[in-house]
């Protein structure tokens, strides 16, 4: 209980809500968690067995809203389910600092996510694709590999059906894990680290021109990406001078004071082509 005329930890909690604050992001490897809920994920319709659906003759499909997806690890539990420590509220103050030290070097995604934690909304947030795929060239070599291979088999699929004409199939991949490493791009190493991507969109087979001539594909695709910022027990993270431990950021979840939440993204439209 507060002494008459002071401020009490539920006071104090809603005063540090209306802050402007700033942050940066932790990494987080691939290790196994327990999954996070459905309820901290994003709706959608099921993902196509092997990422193609069904083909209809002609050179359009509907194309899929991305699949259902569910945080791969639980995180820090249930939000605002204690007051606050003097603890939390010093881990709070540091949260900022490290955040302005991220916008000072160049970590300036990882940065904004720590500065949406602290906002405390828990509503998604948006993150670049685009600049992503051009930052991480392993991760955008793994989507163009899933892509050609989409391309083969809707070729496969449409000429042991029989068609004479184009076929058309919607695309919508399960959700595939991907780990950010430092060496591949500091930025989104800490901005996101470990995430998920899927592709969706509408892939063409096409009959030869020719007789005897090969078969061909155009697909138009985008990449969905989720992530759940969260912070999961045992784990660290060192950014210059400090060390910031998951367990400190947890507790700004549990007391209240920052909020978890979805980083959602999708990339521009792609066309591929191919034999």
């Amino acid at each position: 209980m507060a002494a008459d005329g002071g401020a009490s930890d539920r006071d104090l909690r809603e005063e540090a809500r209306g802050t402007d604050p700033r942050g940066g992001r932790r990494p987080h490897d691939e290790q196994e968690q327990e999954p996070g809920s459905p309820e901290n994920g994003t709706s959608g319709p099921d993902a196509y067995p092997g990422g193609l659906g069904p083909g209809t003759d002609g050179t359009t499909s509907q194309v899929p809203d991305p699949p259902a997806w569910t945080p791969p690890d639980k995180g820090s539990g249930d939000y605002d389910q204690r007051d606050p420590t003097l603890e939390d509220y010093a881990n709070y103050e540091l949260a900022e600092l490290i955040a302005t030290g991220g916008d000072l070097t160049g970590k300036g995604p990882a940065a904004d996510n720590m500065r949406h934690f602290l906002e405390n909304t828990g509503e998604d947030k948006p993150i670049d694709v685009d600049d992503m795929l051009a930052s991480a060239p392993g991760l955008s070599a793994e989507i163009d590999a899933a892509r050609q291979q989409l391309g083969q088999q809707a070729i496969a699929d449409a000429e042991s059906s029989g068609a004479t004409g184009p076929v058309t199939f919607p695309v919508n991949t399960g959700w595939s894990g991907y780990y950010i490493s430092d060496s591949e791009s500091e930025k989104y190493f800490y901005a996101t680290g470990g995430m998920q991507y899927n592709v969706n969109g509408t892939v063409t087979a096409y009959p030869p021109s020719t007789p005897g001539g090969e078969w061909t594909y155009e697909m138009n695709t985008e990449v969905n990406t989720r992530d759940r910022y969260n912070w999961d027990t045992g784990k660290s993270v060192t950014i210059g001078p400090v060390t910031v431990h998951d367990e400190q950021m947890q507790g700004l979840h549990q007391s209240g004071l920052a909020q978890e939440y979805n980083i959602v993204g999708q990339s521009s439209q792609q066309t591929t082509t191919g034999p």
